[in-house]
């Protein structure tokens, strides 16, 4: 295997994830959508962020349909499977100043509503019995970026709206204006005024979620030194360690933990130890008449390699294909080193003379912690409910003999 074989298949690898990348604007899950006339059409909605999922719905019927883009003015609501709910403003006789879909965030005698605008502010409404009103919150920062103010009129709409509950008075004091504490107070009224009788949903972000692996990878490896003193007879001479870049391998186990938003499975950090194999090559002569010395290094290195890497999937986690970027830091523990030094010199009038050799073992078990940066990308495959990852890795960190290491290699990785 060749370096310019490592290189094209690098090629190649990135050129697959350039046309994944073309091909990773859409998330369709199966959902439905509500006419204005009131008729259900089941079919295919496509998932995104908050902003775009309160500007517009894209809805087709099956895989080979063509889109169609609805606005809030054009349907009364749509939802994602057992995931995400949305209705339009006028579908409650609601006039809002925005034009958005309202996206459910809990669901029952007390009702929150959430939409992002085009200017990424997220916006909550509360709606209880017959009264719907926008909960108004600010938070004013000065130019240098400092909080300054905080305005928490939702506090005193809330006490309004909830007026029949005292008892949650002391809760919505403490409370922001976000998801998680406004579905925690709808879920407190649900129980203190309707234990029973009524219902009540909770749309809530998956658990996170923890997946392992096995992994191998291979590549090539370059290790520098600084400059080394040599004694040459009567002189005194400077000269690096010149190591040729060499093969590397290893294999290891991965934890992934996806942090899961709303489904999508996009960001996950992953915890990957691994054991490397490497071996590098060193050879430096020097010609000083009438002699050509000659320093010869072979060293051995077994690493275990534990990063800490972010990864960010341009797709969510039901695409059979999805590229992804990730990179972090990582630590390397080198376990043990095998090898030797070779010293010799020749008369440089007769080559084949008998050389004066002296060996020196490198052999050592003590240990060393050098810490590392890793970058790379690649392409997620779905097979059924296992994960296939192709990725091409770039890490650079500190070495061993005072010097630092670079690594680039293919890495194959089966997540179960």
């Amino acid at each position: 295997m060749s370096h310019r074989w490592v290189r094209k298949n690098f090629l190649l690898l990135a050129g697959i994830i350039f046309f994944s990348l073309a091909e990773a604007q859409s998330d369709f899950r199966p959902g439905y959508i509500v006419t204005l006339e009131g008729d259900t059409l089941q079919g295919l909605i496509n998932l995104r962020g908050d902003k775009l999922n309160a500007r517009d719905c894209i809805f087709k019927q099956d895989d080979n349909s063509e889109k169609v883009t609805y606005t809030p003015d054009q349907i009364r609501a749509y939802g994602i499977q057992n995931l995400k709910r949305f209705v339009s403003p006028s579908s409650l006789a609601y006039d809002l100043k925005n034009s958005a879909f309202l996206e459910y965030v809990a669901e029952g005698p007390l009702t929150i509503f959430f939409y992002k605008d085009d200017e990424n502010v997220e916006h909550f409404l509360a709606s209880k019995d017959t009264v719907i009103m926008e909960l108004s919150y600010q938070l004013n920062s000065s130019q240098d970026g400092q909080l300054r103010s905080k305005f928490e009129k939702y506090k005193g709409q809330l006490r309004y709206l909830l007026g029949d509950e005292p008892a949650l008075f002391p809760l919505i004091d403490k409370i922001a204006c976000n998801k998680k504490d406004l579905r925690r107070l709808a879920e407190e009224y649900k129980r203190l005024r309707h234990p029973v009788n009524e219902s009540f949903v909770s749309y809530q972000k998956k658990n996170i979620k923890f997946k392992f692996a096995i992994h191998a990878s291979v590549g090539t490896s370059h290790l520098t030194s600084p400059p080394y003193n040599m004694y040459l007879s009567d002189y005194l001479v400077t000269k690096s360690l010149d190591f040729d870049r060499t093969y590397t391998y290893e294999i290891g186990a991965a934890v992934n933990v996806y942090l899961d938003h709303a489904g999508r499975n996009r960001l996950s950090l992953q915890l990957s130890p691994a054991l490397n194999f490497v071996e590098y090559n060193s050879k430096v002569e020097r010609r000083l008449p009438p002699l050509l010395y000659t320093y010869q290094s072979d060293i051995k290195y077994t690493t275990l390699k534990v990063p800490v890497l972010v990864k960010y999937a341009f797709n969510s986690s039901n695409h059979s294909i999805s590229p992804f970027v990730k990179g972090g830091p990582g630590i390397a523990v080198y376990m043990s080193q095998r090898g030797q030094y070779v010293y010799y010199s020749t008369p440089l009038s007769s080559p084949s003379s008998e050389p004066v050799i002296f060996n020196q073992s490198l052999d050592s078990n003590e240990k060393s912690t050098k810490g590392y940066l890793v970058a790379g990308a690649g392409i997620d495959l779905k097979l059924s409910r296992n994960l296939l990852s192709v990725s091409a890795l770039y890490s650079y960190g500190a070495g061993q003999l005072e010097g630092y290491r670079t690594d680039v290699q293919l890495q194959v990785e089966y997540q179960f």
